[in-house]
């Protein structure tokens, strides 16, 4: 849902290489979606849509993905309900968001290119408890909160959009990152900036997040 030019189908595509798994995202960002297609593997499928009224049978899907892209539809509720009506008995849904209950929630760090383009901004985020008790209302049951980003990898992402920004001053959809991803900027960032970054964000939530959730909310429910 919402899956823009497809980055986590490839980062799909490599977990389970070799094992009978297909890929289908929707965005409404048409841009996206034809970026999208050039990634995706022959069996997967990227389509033009709308994440409140998907054009999908009832009990489709396995696992349904929503990684930062919620806090940008307006009505949040009903694409819960889309999402559950689309996923199968036992069917899970990850969903990740911002954290407004995150100590640098309101700063600099967490706001900055946060909305971008036709992707206006509709809210904040949301609390664990507010987003569980929608997920429970629209008959979710949830099974798992966590959170991630809590410190160091907050300021290590705010230094690569700042590097984005200043190679391309404006992103109107996640496709024009297809032209970033030809520059040596992206070739640091992917090479060096983003395996130092994961270690650190490994490691200090292995340090601090009993003590300081992330700025980075993900709830795991499951439909009964």
């Amino acid at each position: 849902m919402g899956c823009g030019s497809a980055y986590f189908a490839t980062v799909l595509a490599s977990d389970f290489a070799g094992e009978d798994v297909e890929y289908t995202g929707i965005d409404m960002s048409k841009d996206a979606i034809l970026a999208a297609r050039r990634f995706l593997r022959k069996r997967d499928r990227a389509i033009i849509g709308s994440v409140t009224a998907m054009p999908f049978a009832d009990g489709e899907f396995d696992d349904v993905l929503y990684l930062d892209v919620i806090e940008h539809v307006a009505d949040d509720r009903a694409s819960l309900k889309e999402a559950f009506r689309v996923l199968k008995p036992r069917g899970r849904l990850i969903v990740s968001t911002p954290n407004n209950e995150a100590w640098l929630t309101d700063t600099f760090f967490c706001e900055y290119m946060h909305d971008h383009g036709h992707m206006e901004n509709q809210r904040a985020g949301y609390s664990a408890k507010e987003l569980g008790g929608m997920l429970q209302d629209v008959g979710f049951s949830v099974e798992k909160v966590d959170y991630s980003n809590v410190l160091f990898s907050e300021f290590l992402i705010t230094l690569t959009k700042l590097g984005y920004r200043l190679y391309k001053p404006r992103y109107a959809s996640q496709a024009d990152v297809i032209e970033v991803s030809q520059s040596s900027l992206f070739w640091i960032h992917k090479n060096i900036v983003f395996p130092i970054g994961y270690c650190i964000g490994k490691l200090e939530e292995w340090l601090l997040k009993p003590a300081l959730n992330g700025h980075c909310l993900i709830e795991l429910a499951r439909k009964p």
